[in-house]
């Protein structure tokens, strides 16, 4: 057979003849106008195809290994099957091309763009996606171990079940992708978004997640075991039987959650119900460093300890304590409503704030900051304490009876006092049914 150039070839796919199993190995293709070539099972090993025209061509089970694509027309191209391991294809254009079952392990792909893309049980184990564009690619069941998806814009991308262990996400955005039952273990993920996305029964058993924004997106029953959460969002997301035991949690940002358990309404305030069961009856400080750690306590029978640590954020919710509960807030709390029973016991500690907050009944200890001025931020207390190093701006409606008051030396207090009057009728009545709550 004669050797082949770029010119003989070009003429051979102009004619629409096939180049099924050519042996094209090494050749310098860069710029070539192969459109529509069909190149099944061709031996393409090395071949440079810089900048060329493969627009709908046909290379599927073609042997590709360190091809090199870079800024090639790949569109709607195939690669079904096709042997890619280490093919540069960075800057290529393969929107709509489809490249199931390829074998693409060690790929390179940064600045690609693939949005509508196939790449269904596809080998992308530590592939580099840096700056690719996935919007909209269908990844179903493909293998991501360890590949780096730094800068990717993968919108409406379709994840479900793929494997994604030890993947390296930072600075990208998968609004709206679908991501159920994926592998994320071991995940190291900065500053991505999954806004809307769909995140159910995903694995994030080890993962790394910080500044990660789940916002209204759905998590249900999704593993969060041995998981580092820092400054995560999850305003809004659908959390029904999410598993975030032995977690490890350095700030969660929270509105309000939804802990229907399908895509039925729910209240705003069963959010401290699921944090709750997000931060564990009781956590403790680690005694050599400054990690919040988990433990298991004892059951008890009367005193049931909340309690929200630091770095930790609850805005907007409405939060319920019965008879004998004990609460310690070293977090920030913003826009709350805290109902407490007589005996509920509520302790801000040095570093908690309570801003715009309103405390109804129970026994309130205050050693950091409890700020509320625009109404009246403590209803009917049964006992106010403020430490030294407590501070505290707000006004007091007094109950029918008397409030224990102290407050120590150093302390920073400005209390206005004032009787119940008609407009606090429902706070009283909300303070009697105190009782019942659980």
């Amino acid at each position: 057979m004669p050797k082949h150039t770029r010119s003989s070839l070009e003429q051979l796919v102009s004619r629409g003849e096939s180049l099924e199993r050519f042996d094209l190995r090494g050749l310098n293709l860069a710029g070539a106008a192969l459109a529509h070539a069909k190149l099944t099972r061709a031996e393409l090993d090395g071949t440079n195809f810089e900048s060329a025209d493969l627009r709908n061509a046909d290379a599927s089970k073609a042997s590709l290994r360190e091809a090199y694509l870079v800024s090639a027309n790949l569109q709607n191209a195939i690669f079904t099957k096709a042997d890619m391991d280490g093919a540069n294809l960075s800057g290529a254009n393969l929107s709509g091309a489809d490249l199931s079952r390829a074998d693409l392990e060690g790929a390179n792909f940064e600045g690609a763009n693939l949005s509508g893309a196939k790449l269904r049980y596809a080998q992308l184990d530590s592939a580099n996606f840096a700056g690719a564009d996935l919007s909209s690619a269908l990844l179903t069941h493909a293998d991501l171990s360890y590949a780096s998806l730094i800068g990717v814009r993968g919108a409406a991308a379709d994840f479900r079940r793929a494997q994604l262990r030890g993947a390296k996400l930072q600075d990208a955005d998968f609004a709206d992708a679908l991501f159920d039952e994926a592998d994320a273990s071991e995940l190291e993920a900065t500053g991505v978004s999954f806004v809307r996305a769909r995140l159910s029964d995903v694995d994030f058993g080890s993962a790394n997640l910080m500044k990660v924004d789940f916002s209204d997106a759905d998590l249900r029953r999704s593993l969060f075991r041995g998981t580092l959460l820092s400054q995560v969002c999850f305003t809004g997301a659908r959390v029904y039987g999410l598993d975030s035991s032995r977690h490890r949690l350095d700030g969660v940002v929270a509105d309000w959650v939804e802990t229907a358990r399908e895509d039925t309404t729910s209240h705003p305030q069963e959010l401290w119900l699921w944090m709750e069961s997000l931060l564990g009856e009781e956590r403790v400080q680690g005694a050599e460093s400054n990690q919040l750690v988990s433990v298991e306590v004892a059951p008890r029978t009367q005193t049931r300890m909340r309690y929200v640590g630091k770095g930790d954020v609850l805005k907007n919710a409405v939060l319920e304590f019965g008879a004998g509960a004990d609460i310690a807030i070293d977090g920030h709390l913003e826009g709350c409503h805290i109902r407490l029973a007589s005996d509920a016991h509520l302790r801000i500690g040095e570093t908690g704030q309570l801003i715009g907050c309103q405390i109804v009944g129970g026994l309130i200890e205050i050693q950091g900051l409890f700020l509320e001025r625009e109404r009246c931020g403590l209803v009917f207390p049964k006992q106010l304490l403020v430490s030294q190093s407590g501070a505290v701006d707000t006004t007091i409606e007094q109950p029918m009876g008397h409030t224990r008051i102290g407050f120590e030396r150093g302390c920073r207090l400005r209390l206005r006092i004032q009787n119940p009057d008609e407009d606090s009728a429902t706070a009283r009545r909300a303070t009697r049914q105190m009782g019942g709550v659980q």
